[in-house]
């Protein structure tokens, strides 16, 4: 249709359809050749199972293959379509990495190996490079000195790649079903594809550097370099620099934390006594240890064939990577433990649910949150009320609450499997509920609830996650509205407030790799009067600000 007075006018169809193949559209395959030394699969070369799989570049630490997520593109037509190359070259190269800030330092980490925008990223490698000790953003420095002790790189060219053609079949179902939502996606197979990575070994040592710390006449680099020569002098291993000794304000002022991947004996953490023994280890095993320097991530949004589907997964990446930019605090308060209480539901009703209750030995207070049973009204009926005991951050003895979820044994789940799959790779990490940790409260063996499936209540506690500092339930009630309680305003159950995720069904994760949220009445009858406590969400948030 002509736009008046100008010679503007409205695509049709055919001509869209026409622009999106010709600006868009995955590209001809028919102008590739390949050169003539691609791995062949008999080839049995290490790494090569890496390439096309998934890899979440916001929670995800730096190159690590526990890091993996499940396969984008398949390996075995990669193979077959002879683009995959190896690049042999034992080497020993440095990289330095360095920000005023930690965004600016996971910034210019990402930047090095191509993946742009303005967000936090690797944030698993920011807690193990630094340490778990809580710190602030503005009073201090961060520098990452990397010995790359690589032998060689493995990856695919992507030149003239239609990417659906080497769909991994999982992934095709689940990109193509617009009713699998992009954070299914992400949950599952992260934001990128790994394009190519580096086989052997890589050593990063990490300095800290607090305000008070002055370079003086020095660089920071030069100042970790030189300190880095003089804790490798007896291994032989240093690095390019003029400067021979560090500063008195540097020996004063700065914390480091050497961290070498893959781990040696058991740990990621190595002495430069071990230097040695860890890099003839390597050299004999040698495993992912880093990214290739040219573009060997690829936003997993650009291998959506349909022009719709790959604009809702950037518009949900942006949202996803802003919603996950966290950066340990001071210690602040937040949850520590959580426990049950059995209540009649005639109490309830009668307005004398105990708000506090005191712990006879430990005189410990626990806050009340709110009920999560599904039961129909009987005066009788037990209902399980959910507490929760805070404290700071920091404490040593009783380290934050980093997860919640709920075990439907009536389906056969595990909690130590779940626990062990989502959090095994945290040595920090414990479980605490039926089976868990012995100084679990004895309430959580109760079951949620009698009228429903066999459900119960775990936790996870840690010094690395993101501490949580607030849970409430979300409630449907018999009048179909939504409710929340707590609430903020207790004459306005229904408004909802502040910033809170719903747990999800970890146990159909694991099984299906579908992402849901936890119905805590999961498998009660519906009643005949409508869905009155049939639909109750277990909910947390980690915003400060949110008080008991």
């Amino acid at each position: 249709k002509e736009k008046p007075g100008s010679d503007l006018r409205l695509l049709t169809p055919e001509e869209i359809e026409k622009y999106w193949d010709e600006y868009y559209d995955f590209p001809d395959e028919s102008d590739y050749e390949p050169s003539t030394d691609w791995v062949k699969a008999s080839d049995n070369v290490l790494g090569v199972d890496c390439l096309g799989k998934g890899y979440d570049v916001i929670k995800g630490k730096f190159a690590d293959p526990y890091s993996l997520k499940d396969s984008v593109l398949s390996t075995n037509k990669l193979l077959e379509a002879k683009r995959v190359f190896k690049t042999d070259g034992r080497q020993s190269i440095s990289r330095f990495t360095e920000g005023k800030s930690l965004y600016s330092y996971s910034k210019e980490m990402a930047r090095k190996i191509g993946v742009s925008g303005g967000y936090l990223y690797f944030s698993g490698s920011i807690n193990a490079s630094f340490g778990s000790q809580t710190y602030t953003e503005t009073n201090s420095r961060y520098a990452t000195l990397v010995s790359d002790l690589s032998q060689y790189l493995i990856e695919f060219d992507d030149n003239y790649l239609d990417y659906s053609k080497y769909y991994d079949s999982s992934f095709k179902k689940d990109i193509e079903d617009d009713s699998v939502t992009p954070e299914e996606i992400f949950n599952r197979y992260g934001t990128h594809v790994i394009r190519a990575v580096k086989m052997g070994g890589r050593l990063d040592y990490n300095v800290q550097a607090n305000s008070s710390y002055h370079s003086g006449s020095h660089t920071f680099e030069s100042e970790v370099k030189a300190s880095f020569n003089m804790a490798f002098a007896s291994a032989g291993a240093s690095h390019s620099t003029s400067q021979k000794e560090t500063t008195t304000s540097f020996n004063e002022n700065c914390e480091i934390n050497i961290k070498a991947y893959p781990d040696y004996l058991g740990s990621n953490t190595i002495t430069p006594s071990q230097y040695t023994a860890w890099g003839e280890y390597v050299r004999k095993y040698p495993a992912m240890c880093d990214f290739g320097e040219d573009t060997p991530l690829i936003p997993i949004y650009n291998l959506a064939r349909n022009p719709f589907r790959r604009y809702e997964l950037k518009k949900a990446y942006e949202k996803y990577a802003e919603e996950n930019q966290y950066i340990p605090t001071a210690a602040i308060t937040c949850i520590n433990g959580i426990r049950l209480n059995p209540q009649p539901v005639g109490r309830t009703l009668d307005g004398l649910d105990e708000q506090v209750i005191i712990d006879p030995i430990t005189n410990d207070k626990w806050y009340l949150v709110a009920n999560i049973t599904a039961h129909d009204f009987y005066r009788d009926e037990i209902q399980q009320q959910i507490y929760i005991r805070t404290g700071f951050s920091d404490l040593a003895s009783r380290p934050p609450v980093v997860a919640v979820f709920l075990v439907n044994e009536s389906q056969g789940e595990n909690a130590k499997e779940i626990f062990k799959k989502y959090w095994g790779n945290d040595p920090t990490a414990k479980l605490w509920g039926d089976g868990g940790e012995a100084k679990s409260d004895p309430s959580l063996k109760n079951e949620i609830s009698s009228y429903a499936d066999r459900l119960k209540l775990y936790y996870v506690t840690s010094t690395k996650g993101r501490p949580i500092t607030a849970l409430r339930v979300k409630h449907l009630g018999y009048d179909n509205l939504i409710r929340y309680y707590p609430p903020k305003d207790i004459n306005s159950p229904h408004d909802d407030y502040g910033k809170f995720f719903s747990v999800i069904d970890y146990g159909t994760h694991m099984k299906q790799g579908i992402n849901e949220n936890q119905n805590c009445a999961e498998g009660a009858v519906p009643l005949p009067f409508g869905p009155a406590h049939q639909n109750i969400y277990l909910q947390y948030s980690h915003d400060y600000s949110i008080s008991y």
